[in-house]
């Protein structure tokens, strides 16, 4: 049995998705592909998910399958904008990238003056892009305040001239840079006559800081917005807002901001199946499990708590690697199979807590939680336990169960009043349970707490 879930590596640019597709993400790599080879006009196009779900190995595995599999015209480049965020300058880290998957001769002669033309617009420790408040007023207000300080009569006359010259040199610089980048769209022609795009996918945006994640937004729209030349970004929506308010300020609307630099926002499926009836997570969830060897059965029981637990909250692929690894630990142990059903309910349980809701399983562990905070974890409503002739289509026995049996343990066995004998055997196979509130602290101790697993 493996401790952790397998993780495929990909070569860059030489492999797409292939022939298995588990997550039914390569139909979303096709439909990128056909849109970045209809469109002449620059897009910056985001991949929208949370952390966890999936973005950087749909994004590696895209920048190869755009060429080899969905027959795409455009060069893609694959940026790693989080490896890059140590440098003050946005547009020297792209530039540096781009240039680097460039091979033909024709090519790199184009972009020498593309990189050229960057470093004449480079500035050390300063932002390239325009200010989002003053449209760059307060940069040249600021640098030649700051020129002039001590500067006297002449001095400050001379000052005043070699700043604007520099000024001037910037924004020839900056014609020449988007010059060179469309001559290099315009130099190689596909079989149809219309010229390559260049599609540059920047990921783990919302990883960096927020100066360089939102200057690196600012570069494309001022720099890159030439014809067949596009982005797709990898990104969190909800963080990028958030880096909107650390860099200028809760006035700023961090959404009408991002939509001043991203065309449209896609995201990967949640479903997988042709009648997408199957959740990615639990796709994913059946998948690693087999191939670590964990037991079908012990795979069948977090299952079922996983399908109740989605029906309230989202959960990352990234979170049930982690669980999975804690599985294979229960998994090892020789004296799970004593157990009988409803403690192992009661484990399955507190594992999850203590993964998705830390501040439950401590409540749960000091006794002090409630039935109803177990049933909002697992998103239980009342016709999901009511087998009633109006709730029967909704209803679900598992759910029944487990909100009952947490109902038994937290009134320490005397509730429900008509199930009591029968949850009591579940707990114990002669029905004989004595201080059932306390089994939670118990597993809490014995099975949850006795390894943590720290990030890999």
């Amino acid at each position: 049995m493996q401790l952790f879930p397998p993780e495929s590596e990909v070569d860059l640019y030489n492999e797409g998705f292939g022939t298995e597709d588990l997550l039914n993400r390569k139909i979303v790599g096709q439909r990128l592909s056909k849109l970045f080879d209809s469109i002449d006009q620059p897009m910056v196009v985001a991949l929208d998910g949370a952390w966890g779900t999936g973005k950087t190995h749909f994004l590696k595995r895209w920048v190869g399958a755009h060429r080899l599999e969905n027959g795409g015209r455009g060069t893609t480049i694959y940026f790693d904008a989080f490896a890059h965020d140590f440098l003050d300058d946005p547009l020297l880290a792209l530039t540096g990238v781009i240039g680097e998957r460039l091979t033909k001769a024709e090519q790199r002669k184009t972009w020498s003056k593309v990189k050229s033309a960057a470093f004449k617009l480079a500035r050390p420790a300063a932002r390239v892009a325009l200010s989002v408040a003053t449209s760059g007023a307060s940069e040249l207000a600021s640098s030649l305040g700051d020129a002039a300080i001590g500067a006297l009569g002449k001095e400050l006359e001379k000052v005043t001239e070699d700043f604007w010259k520099r000024e001037n040199g910037r924004r020839q610089a900056m014609v020449e840079f988007k010059a060179a980048l469309s001559s290099l769209a315009e130099q190689a022609q596909a079989p149809d006559g219309k010229p390559f795009s260049l599609i540059v996918v920047v990921d783990e945006l919302d990883r960096c800081r927020p100066d360089f994640a939102l200057g690196l937004l600012e570069v494309m729209k001022h720099f890159f917005s030439v014809p067949n030349v596009h982005f797709l970004l990898g990104v969190n929506h909800e963080a990028l807002k958030s880096s909107v308010g650390v860099r200028y300020g809760s006035g700023i609307n961090g959404e009408e901001y991002l939509r001043r630099f991203i065309t449209m926002f896609v995201r990967l499926p949640d479903e997988v199946g042709l009648d997408n009836s199957a959740r990615v997570q639990l796709v994913y969830f059946r998948a690693a499990s087999e191939s670590m060897g964990i037991p079908d059965d012990l795979t069948g029981l977090f299952q079922a708590h996983l399908v109740m637990r989605l029906r309230s909250s989202s959960v990352s692929i990234r979170d049930l690697g982690r669980l999975l690894t804690q599985i294979a630990i229960l998994a090892t142990r020789d004296d799970l199979s004593r157990y009988v059903w409803g403690y192992k309910v009661i484990i399955v349980s507190m594992m999850l807590f203590k993964h998705f809701d830390p501040e439950l399983y401590t409540r749960a562990k000091e006794g002090s939680a409630t039935v109803s905070e177990i049933k909002l974890f697992y998103g239980i409503k009342e016709v999901h336990i009511n087998d009633s002739s109006e709730s029967r289509a909704s209803y679900d026995h598992q759910s029944f169960l487990i909100s009952g049996l947490w109902e038994f343990v937290i009134s320490n066995g005397s509730q429900p009043a008509a199930l009591i004998r029968d949850f009591s055997k579940s707990l114990d196979t002669f029905g004989s349970v004595r201080n059932a509130n306390a089994i939670p602290s118990r597993i809490a101790r014995e099975f949850v707490e006795t390894f943590e697993i720290g990030e890999r």
